[in-house]
């Protein structure tokens, strides 16, 4: 996934580091391209929000690692697409080059 920041994200980022609060993720069907440099959302329709996002985990001097939780019995969705904010602030964009499919839990 390639990912953009946002002025503001980048900015947020730098400012808040591991105390960083991702409030909410946007998945969308747009998917194989590269997001514009100051990213407004979505190109795509959206197909699913979450509000379940875990705090950072640090990889390295310029990784953080965000886990986001999808419940059990969230039905298949197909995303190419992800917008993460911070309150109303949009942290960024990322575009897969492929299709994903979030499948049904069994």
């Amino acid at each position: 996934m390639i990912f953009q920041l946002t002025t503001a994200g980048r900015t947020l980022i730098n400012t808040e580091g591991l105390a960083l609060e991702v409030t909410k993720v946007e998945f969308g069907a747009a998917y194989n391209y590269v997001p514009a440099n100051e990213p407004v959302g979505l190109q795509g329709a959206e197909v699913y929000e979450t509000t379940a996002v875990f705090s950072p985990i640090a990889v390295d001097a310029n990784t953080l690692r965000f886990t986001v939780y999808i419940p059990e019995g969230v039905t298949a969705f197909t995303f190419g697409e992800m917008a993460m904010y911070s309150g109303a602030t949009l942290l960024g964009v990322g575009a897969t080059v492929v299709q994903v499919t979030k499948a049904t839990d069994a």
